[in-house]
């Protein structure tokens, strides 16, 4: 842990978060920059993807000056982590949804015309849906509307 403090070139003391404001006395930060200072150094360990097995992970936490500090750093990364994982796995789950969602037995092919455009669609049973892109590259597919004329391949 780095004590050190950083001054101007006239010798007053600066922040430690890097926005070269004065501070008074003996403190570090001025008031809420240590929060802002531990966040920005999380969301550098987080970006970087490191983990608390990389050296890097601990140089980069060595310029915070206290203990609770790096305490703090570490939980903020870690939950970063998390919530990428979680994101992830919500992703997952979404795809697997829509793959079930796709497997229904597909009666015909065709296309339909809404307005000028014309969209790739499938009729099941009495149901015609469309491709939300008109060059059929998405894997959505909506409901095409009541007074939509289904034109078969």
């Amino acid at each position: 842990m780095s004590t050190d403090t950083k001054t101007s070139p006239a010798g007053i003391r600066l922040c430690l978060c890097g926005c070269r404001e004065h501070v008074a006395g003996k403190a570090n930060y001025r008031p809420g920059h240590d929060a802002r200072h531990v966040s920005r150094i999380g969301a550098d360990l987080f970006n970087r993807g490191l983990s608390e097995h990389d050296d890097e992970w601990y140089d980069t936490l060595s310029v915070l000056p206290s203990t609770a500090l790096v305490t703090k750093a570490t939980r903020y990364a870690n939950n970063l982590y998390e919530k990428a994982n979680k994101a992830r796995v919500k992703a997952e789950a979404q795809v697997v949804e829509q793959a079930r969602a796709q497997a229904v037995p597909v009666q015909q092919d065709g296309t339909v015309k809404i307005g000028r455009w014309t969209y790739p669609a499938r009729k099941v049973d009495d149901i015609v849906v469309r491709n939300v892109k008109r060059d059929g590259s998405s894997d959505e597919w909506i409901p095409a509307g009541p007074n939509v004329e289904f034109i078969p391949a």
